[in-house]
This record gives structure tokens, C-alpha cells and sequence, in this order.
């Protein structure tokens, strides 16, 4: 190899080594394939299921989406690595695979579709706490260093579980007033853990307008979003933003970025509320409508597809479609290059 060969590897080596590593904890928009895809239990399998996973890459990859998610698309924007999903570090019999921690790695990804800060109801979960534990492991284990978490990036994405889990239990939303704090202390205490464990860095996300999202609207025929949900996402935020800006001061060799999801999607949905699908569906109807990605004993789904998810928001009853996350992250974009 000549002069110049070797001057361009080097700078390729450099642009690796520069590339920041993310260690990522939260709920299905931040995951990327943690789920058991022998679980029992059919809400933790589906997301190996299809049509998971059909525009991108074109089969199930455990992702909650027909494409990509939300970590895919952080990483994409900011040239982070791309870590890798918890699950990824063992064999299906639980044995742990070697070799991760040799140098500097990509980092690891132990969000989980489903989780919150709070404990839910399904035993198969892994909220934040036990995400926290999960890292913990792998310090002891020696797959990585608190030097490397110190040099990396802790991406905290809590998209709202805590919340459809309450209003589940109380679907006139009594005491969520009264809730929402408990939230928010509660994730200012994961990531005081977090800190204390080795990162210096944090990105967390504002929590997107959960009226929005299909299991919501599809009590008014997914005609409009319920401002009501939508106020209480406010709140949490402006809760959030104010805690936050108190942990700044506490730990001031740390930084906290906060991403406004909110206000990016309420961009989007702006947009797309004015548009009308060629299919002549309402705007906010999911994707893949129904139990999506479940077959009868038969065989046959127990959902209906839409005929292009490329111009619809939502893909299932929660989550955006890989267009819904392109859709936010042009919004995102600029914002993004300061984390």
C-alpha cells in the first residue's frame, strides 16, 4: 500500500475511533431486538414476527416497526456506532459470547419493548432498574469498563409505557395528575444510577403526544388526537425539563441533552392531519390495524395491512412506521448535531 493508502486507512481508523458509543435504556421505540423470540408470551415474541420488519430490512428484526426505530435513526444522524442489542451478547441456552470487550466497543442496547421505569404487569418485561442490573453484569463480567462508560453516551428513551399501563387500570385518568411526578423522580433516579455508575453523558427524550397514538384515538375512529393525553405529556415534560436542569447543577461534570419529541411529532402530525391518505383511511389509522403480527391456530392474522406504509404515521397501535421516524428525525435533524 502507498503513501496515500495508508494515509486513508489512518483516517478511517481516526473517524472509528472518533465515532461516540451508546449505551441505550428504555421501551420498544429504543429497542432493537431484545425481545425472546421464544418467549410464551406472544406480545414479547411478535416483534420477530411478521410483518415486522417488512420495508426494513425486509424480515423481522425484532424491532417494533415495519423498519427502523428511533436508535436507529439517533445513530444515523449523529454517526454514533451501532450497539449492540443486549440479547446479542448470549447464546439461546444463556451462555455469554466472548470477545466484546476487547478495545474500545460498539456499546450495548438493553432497551425492551414494553418496559417503563416502573415495574408492569408481564413478568417477561425488563423495566429501566433491571436494564440498570443487566449493565451491572456486564461490568462484573469485565465485557465492559466504567473508563468506557465514562467516554460513552447513555441514550434514555421512555416513550410512555408507565403511563398506557396506568390508564389501563384507570381509564378516566384519575390520579394521573398525582402519577405523572412519581414518573419523572423516578427516571431522575435511574439516571442519577447511571451516573454514579461511570456516564457522563446523557440524551434523554421529551415524551412524544401519546393522545396521538392509535391505542388512543381509535376511540374516535382514529379521526383526531385527545388533547387530554396530550396535556399530561406536557406536563411530564415540563417536569422533566425542570428536573433535568436540577441535575445539571448537582452533577457538574455531566451532561444532560433532552430530545423534544413532543414538539417534533406535533410537527409531523400537523402535517400529516392535513394530508389524506391515497387510500382514503384517516391519518392517525395504524398500519398493520388489529393484534399485529398474530396468527389464529389457523394461521390466519388477526390484523389487516395497509397498502403502503410509506405514507402512513403509526404502524401498529403505538409505534411509528419507518416513514413515521424519517418523518421526525428531518424535523430532529438539526438539533441532533449539538448531542
Amino acid at each position: 500500500m502507498g503513501n496515500g493508502g495508508e494515509a486513508a486507512a489512518a483516517a478511517v481508523a481516526g473517524n472509528e475511533e472518533e465515532q461516540a458509543v451508546l449505551y441505550v435504556f428504555g421501551d420498544s421505540y429504543a429497542d432493537t431486538g431484545n425481545h425472546d423470540p421464544y418467549s410464551p408470551d406472544a406480545d414479547v415474541a411478535k416483534p420477530w414476527w411478521p410483518p415486522y420488519g417488512s420495508t426494513w430490512p425486509g424480515s423481522s428484526t425484532g424491532r417494533f416497526s415495519d423498519g427502523r426505530v428511533f436508535t436507529d435513526f439517533y445513530v444515523s444522524e449523529t454517526h454514533a456506532k451501532e450497539p449492540i442489542p443486549y440479547m446479542a451478547l448470549k447464546t439461546k441456552e444463556g451462555d455469554w459470547l466472548g470477545g466484546v470487550g476487547h478495545g474500545r466497543s460498539r456499546g450495548i442496547n438493553f432497551a425492551f419493548g414494553g418496559s417503563g421505569v416502573f415495574t408492569v404487569s408481564n413478568p417477561y418485561v425488563y423495566n429501566v432498574s433491571m436494564q440498570i442490573q443487566q449493565l451491572q453484569t456486564t461490568i462484573d463480567l469485565g465485557i465492559v469498563s466504567t473508563h468506557e462508560l465514562s467516554e460513552s453516551k447513555a441514550l434514555f428513551v421512555i416513550s410512555g409505557n408507565d403511563y398506557s399501563n396506568y390508564i389501563a387500570k384507570f381509564p378516566n385518568l384519575t390520579g394521573l395528575q398525582d402519577f405523572i411526578p412519581q414518573v419523572v423522580e423516578q427516571m431522575v433516579i435511574d439516571l442519577e444510577t447511571l451516573s454514579e455508575i461511570g456516564f457522563k453523558s446523557f440524551v434523554v427524550n421529551s415524551l412524544p403526544p401519546l393522545g396521538c397514538v392509535p391505542s388512543i384515538t381509535s376511540a374516535n375512529n382514529y379521526s383526531a388526537c385527545v388533547d387530554t393525553v396530550n396535556t399530561a405529556c406536557a406536563y411530564h415534560n415540563s417536569l422533566l425539563e425542570a428536573q433535568i436542569s436540577s441535575l445539571q447543577q448537582r452533577l457538574v461534570n455531566t451532561t444532560f441533552v433532552t430530545i423534544d419529541l413532543f414538539g417534533a411529532f406535533e410537527e409531523v402530525l400537523e402535517q400529516v392531519l392535513q394530508e389524506v391518505v391515497e387510500d382514503g383511511t384517516l391519518p392517525l389509522t395504524p398500519c398493520c390495524d388489529g393484534e399485529c403480527g398474530i396468527v389464529d391456530e389457523n394461521g390466519i392474522a388477526l390484523y389487516t395491512l395497509c397498502s403502503n406504509p410509506e405514507t402512513t404515521l403509526y404502524w401498529d397501535a403505538a409505534h411509528p412506521t419507518n416513514f413515521g421516524w424519517k418523518k421526525v428525525f428531518s424535523i430532529l435533524f438539526s438539533s441532533l448535531q449539538a448531542t
